[in-house]
């Protein structure tokens, strides 16, 4: 209530009327975010889409790639959509790495609970989603799947990326405590846990986002590996066909594929395409 009033009393800028600046970025996630991931999905998209669309980003946390595609990419319209309200921390974390003084009005977030439909007040051009996927449960997948293509006018175009994949060599998202390549497929689940409770070392710095800063190192320790259990281990041939069979099209396809090599004991269980493609990026069509 208080933020609608306060947007009603001085309402937000047009991105166009915004001073920024790009080059004194020290946040190795802000930075990975605002720039990496912005250009990705704009390379990816297309420019025309962004400029002239509404695009929803579901599981947008921050919210750091979609200012980064309205500021460095010009789109137009940006709602974001995640069960987290990290996206407050924003525009605090936006003037202290680009000097932006208020966020622009460009950008809407809306919070919804795990399996809760999202609600738009007009339908989008584009969905876009980041690293998102893996981590929804597979009870909510269909209706998930289903809000998106709704939610999307007729040709709709829809953006996917993930990693890493489950079972790539650090699929469980446990590599920021050190642990090795497939540990969560070689170690029994105790070990797992074991080893990140007891880890006492740093933190990469393009690991270090909202989740991070407002927990002491304990309980982001035990955060992260809930999300470790709850990820949903779907394999990209899985995903492929979960997308076509919810009324989407395939454009394009691309995957990343990691140099090492795949142990033998695990290639006896797993494909060695599974085991070794850690990123996956796809441009649907709703038909």
């Amino acid at each position: 209530m208080l933020d609608t009033l306060k947007n009603w009393l001085f309402p937000l800028p047009h991105a166009k009327d915004l001073q920024w600046k790009g080059d004194g970025i020290s946040d190795a996630w802000f930075e990975a975010h605002f720039n990496y991931a912005a250009d990705v999905v704009a390379e990816w998209v297309g420019k025309p889409l962004l400029e002239n669309g509404h695009t929803l980003d579901f599981g947008c946390g921050d919210g750091i790639t979609a200012l980064g595609l309205i500021l460095r990419h010009q789109a137009r319209k940006f709602t974001g959509v995640d069960i987290s309200q990290t996206h407050k921390g924003l525009g605090k974390l936006a003037k202290a790495q680009i000097g932006l003084e208020r966020l622009p009005r460009e950008l809407t977030f809306q919070r919804i609970q795990a399996g809760e439909k999202f609600h738009l007040s007009e339908p989008c051009d584009l969905v876009i989603t980041w690293s998102t996927f893996e981590h929804i449960e597979l009870p909510y997948m269909a209706g998930v799947l289903d809000n998106i293509r709704r939610a999307l006018n007729p040709d709709g175009m829809f953006f996917l990326q993930i990693n890493p994949l489950y079972f790539s060599p650090f699929g469980s998202h446990l590599s920021r405590f050190n642990l090795p390549p497939w540990a969560h497929l070689l170690w029994t689940p105790q070990q797992v846990t074991d080893a990140v409770m007891s880890f006492a070392g740093e933190i990469p710095s393009d690991e270090l986002e909202e989740n991070f800063h407002k927990r002491d190192f304990s309980a982001y320790k035990q955060f992260v590996l809930n999300e470790y259990h709850q990820l949903n281990q779907l394999t990209t041939s899985q995903l492929v066909q979960l997308l076509k069979d919810s009324g989407f099209e395939l454009v394009r396809e691309g995957y990343g594929r990691v140099s090492l090599p795949a142990p033998a004991e695990l290639l006896e269980r797993f494909s060695e395409h599974d085991l070794l493609t850690d990123e996956v990026r796809l441009l649907l069509r709703k038909c």
